[in-house]
């Protein structure tokens, strides 16, 4: 039915699921980031080590698929001196 789930292979309910957990993440961090603009001794690193996270998880989905095209995944978080 859903031609992008047939490219990634997935069924509808497990691609909802991981679309709604980036969109979690996402607006986890967003809320973090505009507590730490408005504040900026808390929350110092932790919506970066979110993102951060969340990054090398779709890293490690990708494969041939086209799960993570469009999102910028070879940002080099280790080498960030």
């Amino acid at each position: 039915m859903f031609a992008h789930l047939e490219d990634i292979g997935l069924g509808y309910f497990e691609h909802a699921k991981g679309a709604l957990d980036g969109a979690r993440v996402s607006l986890c961090a967003s809320l973090m980031l505009v507590a730490h603009a408005i504040y900026p001794d808390i929350l110092k690193d932790d919506a970066t080590e979110m993102l951060k996270e969340k990054i090398r998880e779709l890293k490690g989905m990708k494969d041939n698929s086209t799960q993570t095209d469009g999102i910028c995944l070879d940002i080099d978080f280790e080498n960030n001196d």
